[in-house]
């Protein structure tokens, strides 16, 4: 499998072949700074970011229902992201975000 197609590079058809195989000698040169997954990602562990709230004020919004298909997508990369430590679980009930 050639490398731009096992990380889903997607190569404008237009160029040159010369400058096709430029751009595929310059990713795969820094092929190392590219993630084949969401997983692949590291997490820089000296940084944290706590969002303060200026208002004591609940804050919800509508939610929107998902199609089985975006739901399975959605739970996915949540779990994801509480797998690699990007996001954290919350207990508060006082904000809501929908998201799509």
């Amino acid at each position: 499998m050639n490398s731009h197609q096992e990380y889903s590079f997607n190569i404008n058809p237009k160029l040159t072949d010369k400058e096709r195989q430029e751009i595929l000698q310059l990713l795969y040169d820094y092929r190392a700074v590219f993630a084949k997954s969401p997983l692949d990602l590291k997490r820089y562990p000296y940084y944290s970011h706590d969002i303060e709230v200026l208002s004591d004020k609940r804050i919800l919004k509508r939610t929107y229902k998902f199609s089985d298909q975006d739901a399975e997508i959605i739970n996915r990369q949540i779990s994801d992201m509480l797998q690699m430590g990007v996001i954290e679980k919350s207990t508060c009930h006082r904000f809501n975000s929908p998201c799509f």
